[in-house]
């Protein structure tokens, strides 16, 4: 590779033209021409350094403060997301045992509006000793539909005298929107899986107990 600071003309020139001298004229020229790359390596290096400090400089640094801040807000969502769950957790299902002749059952209890209003919707299992009692204000003849249900149901009404008055067997999810009423006033209603009232035997004019 032929040096690119020492043109080869020259340099037989000057030997030929001056011997000696020329021989010094060469070394100076080599010598020059190293110093030149060093200088430019060293140039380099240092562009090069600055160039990593400035990306550096330029990287975004995350303050301690946001940091903090974030990780509070993070913990106070968690915090708000268990007392939350807690919340519903803690709201238990309310039950009534009630007695039908000779049979006890586990029923449990609506009596406000949003109960009532859901009942047994969405419910997808219900043995046949558990159902749900319905709880009204007053006595009239309250209507029932099978809206979100998917069971079959049985339904008996019951007067202020604990006495049942009306029935209706298995009813589907399929009647919806029809609505089924008793034939006299109520007080309360009971919901049953399909096929209780025929399986206990239980009918119009039948009791039924509330158990402490």
């Amino acid at each position: 590779m032929r040096h690119p600071f020492i043109n080869e003309n020259i340099v037989k020139s000057s030997l030929n033209q001056n011997g000696g001298i020329s021989v010094f004229v060469i070394f100076f020229l080599f010598i020059l021409g190293g110093f030149i790359v060093v200088l430019g390596a060293h140039e380099m290096r240092n562009l090069t350094k600055d160039a990593l400090t400035a990306q550096v400089s330029t990287t975004p640094v995350i303050s301690e403060d946001v940091l903090v801040s974030t990780t509070t807000k993070a913990t106070n969502l968690r915090l708000a997301t268990t007392t939350e769950k807690s919340r519903h957790s803690d709201k238990k299902t309310r039950t009534q045992l009630v007695k039908i002749g000779n049979r006890v059952f586990t029923l449990e209890i609506a009596d406000d509006e949003a109960s009532r209003s859901l009942g047994l919707g969405g419910r997808k299992h219900m043995g046949p000793h558990d159902g749900m009692i319905f709880v009204f204000d007053k006595p009239d003849r309250y209507g029932f539909w099978m809206k979100d249900t998917f069971l079959a149901l049985d339904m008996i009404w019951i007067n202020k005298n604990f006495e049942i008055i009306s029935e209706k067997k298995g009813v589907l999810p399929e009647s919806y929107p029809e609505v089924f009423y008793p034939t006299e006033k109520a007080l309360y209603t009971i919901e049953f899986s399909a096929g209780v009232l025929e399986k206990m035997n239980i009918k119009i004019g039948d009791k039924i107990f509330f158990v402490e």
